[in-house]
């Protein structure tokens, strides 16, 4: 063989290892990324939020939340979540909202946020159940 031979042969096979490498992205429709850490949980703002209304739909968990303050603007939402071990029967998820709230003023805001919870997901199981602490809420998160 000669040397153009190889250099053509060469560049054939990096071109086809490059066209069959591509990297597969998968996006969410939801806002925000729900937190599996425990240490994050831990560590999470406790600012006074109440949430209205919960549910599910795909990996997306969707909460209607309530605080006081100025317009709401500021607010930092997040939602972190820890593994259970109280229930080694069932997977459990202890999850909460945290919210980050420095508005001074006492008007009341609505407002409405998704999460996407695919990360809460327990390996060689069809479902979890999902309890929002400090809200009595359970849900159940069917994959």
């Amino acid at each position: 063989m000669n040397q153009n031979m190889k250099t053509l042969i060469l560049f054939g096979l990096v071109g086809l290892i490059a066209t069959s490498c591509h990297k597969t992205e998968t996006t969410s429709s939801c806002d925000k990324t729900g937190v599996l850490s425990e240490i994050d949980y831990n560590d999470a703002s406790k600012d006074d939020v109440q949430i209205l209304e919960a549910d599910i739909t795909g990996d997306c968990l969707r909460l209607k939340y309530a605080s006081s303050g100025c317009d709401g603007n500021s607010w930092i939402v997040e939602l972190v979540a820890r593994e259970s071990i109280s229930v080694p029967a069932a997977p459990t998820i202890m999850a909460r909202l945290s919210m980050d709230n420095k508005e001074l003023c006492e008007a009341y805001f609505v407002k409405e946020m998704t999460f996407d919870i695919s990360s809460f997901k327990v390996v060689d199981a069809t479902n979890v159940t999902i309890i929002l602490q400090d809200h009595d809420m359970l849900l159940e998160y069917d994959y």
